[in-house]
């Protein structure tokens, strides 16, 4: 063997030994990394014994470990009493049980692996669904939660990556992003985060308690729909007079926005929101989601859709329509289902499967008036506008013909507000009934216009109408009149109004005028002989 085959040899070995030496000491996950499932077998609540895990071993590092609903238990406070274990994952199984329910674990610390995940086990029917909290949860690097969480602090030292809601513990640090996609995040004053990033249908929201500046920077990644900002109203509901009482509420977010996609921003009823950071639009747009009741700005300018008018003649029985804010769809042709929202109006002699009208939005059957057929059923949460010329021209919706479900066909929110309008050319008499919701099902229906109860009567111009809601058939929206009215279009010379008044007064005040006439006339007539 040459001088130079002994030198390799005798450097070669020493250097294997030192790998040898030194993977004793480095981290490696271990080869027989288990998956550990609580059973509460033993204390039922230290991690430290054996008997509450399924493989009757204590966890250790790479490890992952499982949670299951359990029947007939609802909260669970567990203790993990483990020393430097970190784990490679967490999961939680629906476990099938003859009634509903959720197993709510609060775990008093975890740390997990970089790249370790929160996850949902598979879905399962008639189940109880265990969730868990944790007071002390530590992230060695990235971590992903796919799975609801009760209130946890998170400390991570990576970026955190939901795809299900979580709720922060005060004092949670994120060193990363946090990036939201398929669900809502709650901005909490209770996290720091260096950034949010929103995907597809991922929300940032802000709730009416929400007042502590907002100046956290934002993005929405690149090729996502529906990204969204959401910012909801304070109220407070009166559950015996089922109404709800609405404060002004003003949020001014300013936090630099950054668009890779375009961003929707939801603005609820009685709610101002101001984005005043930098916006960086690289082509995209900021819009209002269908449905936003309130007023945005960003910087100084409101943004206010387009005014226009939709025109749909053909019939397409299989396609829905939305209305939108400052939209007018004319409704002539067919379709499934139509959604009404804030500031939407919907019109027309066509018909539908379904109609759903949100608050701030106005259904407007035919075209000043007329008949529009919802063959199931219509839930009206905001504005009935019925116009009623004559008993046989009047605004009508007949609903419920094809409905076939256990509750009713008309559903009448609380908010929702019937408008009567009596157009130019009006006349009605007494007793004339106008069937407005003509409900072709056998169910009565379901709530009444906000303040209208049964029997309310109600005046529109110089007309006095009751409403019921068991009219026609027994199960109609009827309004009747009670007395006489009409609208008197020629000009008002003062002669009409006086014989509308007294037509006696008059006829004998004509009468007076003739004598008097006649009484000058001959008077004169003796002047000029």
């Amino acid at each position: 063997m040459s001088i130079k085959s002994r030198l390799k040899h005798i450097v070669a070995l020493p250097l294997f030994l030192l790998a040898v030496l030194a993977a004793q000491f480095v981290h490696v996950v271990p080869t027989s990394a288990a998956t550990l499932t609580w059973t509460g077998g033993g204390d039922g609540s230290k991690f430290s014994d054996a008997a509450n895990w399924s493989t009757g071993q204590v966890p250790v590092t790479g490890d992952s470990i499982t949670f299951p609903g359990i029947v007939g238990t609802n909260s669970l406070s567990l203790q993990n009493d483990l020393t430097n274990v970190v784990f490679s994952g967490v999961q939680l199984n629906q476990t099938a049980s003859s009634s509903y329910g959720s197993t709510n674990y609060t775990i008093s610390k975890l740390t997990l692996s970089d790249g370790a995940t929160i996850a949902a086990g598979p879905s399962v029917s008639n189940a109880v669904t265990p969730y868990i909290g944790v007071t002390d949860l530590v992230a060695n690097g990235d971590l992903i939660v796919n799975s609801y969480m009760y209130p946890s602090k998170f400390t991570v030292a990576g970026g955190l990556i939901l795809t299900s809601s979580v709720s922060f513990l005060p004092g949670s640090t994120i060193s990363g992003k946090i990036s939201v996609s398929n669900t809502g995040l709650s901005a909490s004053s209770n996290v720091t985060a260096a950034s949010y990033e929103l995907k597809s249908y991922g929300s940032l929201t802000f709730y009416g308690a929400f007042s502590s500046p907002f100046t956290t920077p934002i993005s929405v990644a690149s090729g996502v729909t529906k990204a969204a900002l959401s910012f909801y109203s304070i109220n407070t509901y009166d559950s015996q007079t089922q109404t709800s009482t609405y404060t002004d509420k003003d949020y001014t977010l300013g936090s630099p926005i950054t668009l890779n996609s375009d961003l929707q921003v939801y603005t609820d009823r009685q709610v101002t929101t101001r984005l005043g950071g930098q916006i960086t639009l690289n082509g995209h747009a900021i819009t209002k989601q269908l449905g936003s009741m309130g007023r945005l700005f960003i910087g100084d300018s409101e943004v206010i859709p387009e005014t226009k008018t939709t025109n749909v003649t053909d019939s397409n029985p299989s396609a829905s329509i939305s209305v939108a804010e400052n939209e007018t769809t004319v409704l002539d042709g067919e379709r499934s289902y139509a959604s009404v929202y804030s500031g939407g109006i919907l019109k027309g002699t066509g018909k539908l499967d379904g109609l759903y009208v949100s608050r701030g939005g106005i259904v407007a059957p035919g075209h000043s008036p007329g008949t529009m057929t919802i063959a199931s059923d219509v839930y009206i949460s905001g504005e009935y506008q019925a116009e009623v010329l004559n008993k046989d021209n009047y605004d009508k919706l007949v609903v419920g013909e094809t409905y076939s479900g256990s509750g009713s066909p008309v559903s009448l929110d609380p908010t929702s507000y019937l408008n009567v309008i009596l157009p130019a050319g009006y006349a009605i008499n007494q007793g004339d009934q106008f069937t407005i919701i003509d409900n072709k099902s056998n169910k009565d229906v379901d709530g009444i216009f906000s303040g209208l109860p049964e029997g309310t009567q109600f005046t529109v111009n110089n007309v006095v109408f009751n409403i019921t809601y068991k009219g026609g058939d027994g199960n109609d929206i009827v309004l009747t009149a009670l007395n006489t009215g009409k609208d008197v279009s020629t000009p008002n010379t003062g002669a009409e109004k006086l014989s509308l008044v007294n037509p006696v007064l008059v006829a004998g005040l004509g009468i007076a005028t003739a004598v008097l006439l006649v009484a000058v006339a001959l008077t004169r007539r003796k002047t000029t002989k």
